[in-house]
């Protein structure tokens, strides 16, 4: 009788674990272990001494509720070469709490029916792997320092980048801005990425830094970051309560409205549609009270205003001033790509 199981009469071909062959089963008890070299580095060998045991440094356990389910710890790719600069690593992340791990156990053999190949610390969320999307950012800004022929400037920022690389310290907090994330999170400026929230406030917080130092642009111009329109739409959407000028919640954005209308003002700020659309784009708005009101929108894909955007900000205005809101476009390249709004906002602004 031949005993040879062939992987590809089984794996991701819709079967179910509960109809597998004993056969089948006994090979696949293999799968998504941890390779025994590694495993005692990681965790103390059975025959360790008890007085070695106990001075073993065990990894720590996540003991936080989970929200991942067992299906995203399961990858289709092949397990990570197992080299020394990974098992370093690897020592230093917390392990699943032990209710994550018995659900594992039992849904590992589907898993690999399903197709899957190892296994991935995703308890962990987007903190474990500071060092993959840099070394991905890395070699991003090498390839791009070698292209200086077809675009000098474009190499000539990479080759400064790579030098900020090598001095910039990873952990700490970035200096003379205000969202205290460290400099590794700075990431996703390197590459093909959409940038998160921090990422355009931080754009955002250059510009009111340079319009701070201009004592003319100061008088009446300001910068406002991106929490400025959620707090606008939230309270346009309660405007039946009538609230708006008793809630102490929305105090900031009455101080921002008298501001402007009384000193003649500007306010410059970017939005995510994200609340509005569901659409993962940001866009930029400046609103102008100087002689008129005027409202300008920018939008590197070309699309107009969402109504309840222009809505929101008519409403809001009109709490502070008699005069008619009239919206226009902002002049704004368009975009050809699906992840550089942020770059093209942020540089209009």
């Amino acid at each position: 009788m031949n005993n040879t199981v062939n992987k590809v009469d089984w794996v991701a071909q819709g079967k179910f674990w509960e109809s597998v062959p004993p056969r089948v089963k006994r090979m696949v008890a293999e799968y998504f272990t941890i390779p025994q070299e590694l495993e005692f580095e990681l965790l103390p060998s059975p025959h360790l001494s008890i007085a070695k045991m106990l001075d073993f440094p065990l990894p720590t356990q996540n003991n936080m509720i989970m929200a991942t389910q067992p299906a995203q710890f399961f990858s289709i790719n092949w397990p990570d070469i197992t080299d020394k600069d990974l098992l370093i690593r690897t020592q230093g992340l917390p392990i699943p709490d032990s209710k994550t791990m018995h659900k594992l156990v039992a849904c590992s053999r589907q898993s690999w029916l399903d197709g899957n190949q190892s296994v991935m610390y995703s308890h962990l969320g987007g903190n474990r792997d500071v060092w993959i999307p840099w070394c991905k950012a890395q070699e991003w800004v090498k390839n791009n320092k070698k292209i200086i022929t077809k675009n000098p400037t474009h190499a000539a920022l990479a080759k400064d980048t790579a030098v900020m690389l090598a001095m910039l310290p990873w952990e700490l907090a970035k200096r003379g801005l205000s969202d205290s994330e460290p400099f590794h999170s700075l990431w996703r400026f390197l590459g093909t990425h959409w940038l998160s929230g921090s990422q355009m406030n931080d754009m955002v917080e250059i510009l009111r830094y340079k319009i701070n130092s201009d004592p003319e642009l100061v008088k009446n111009t300001r910068v406002a970051g991106i929490e400025l329109l959620p707090k606008i739409l939230a309270a346009h959407r309660a405007a039946d309560a009538g609230t708006y000028w008793t809630e102490q919640g929305l105090h900031w954005i009455r101080d921002r409205g008298d501001d402007l209308v009384q000193k003649n003002a500007a306010l410059i700020t970017s939005a995510h549609l994200g609340p509005v659309t569901d659409e993962q784009h940001w866009v930029s708005i400046v609103v102008d009270c100087l002689d008129e009101v005027v409202v300008h929108y920018g939008d590197s894909f070309a699309t107009p205003i969402p109504e309840e955007m222009r809505a929101a900000l008519r409403w809001w205005l009109g709490q502070h001033t008699p005069k008619d809101v009239r919206f226009t476009d902002l002049p704004i390249a368009c975009q050809t790509d699906s992840f550089s709004c942020c770059f093209f906002i942020g540089f209009f602004l």
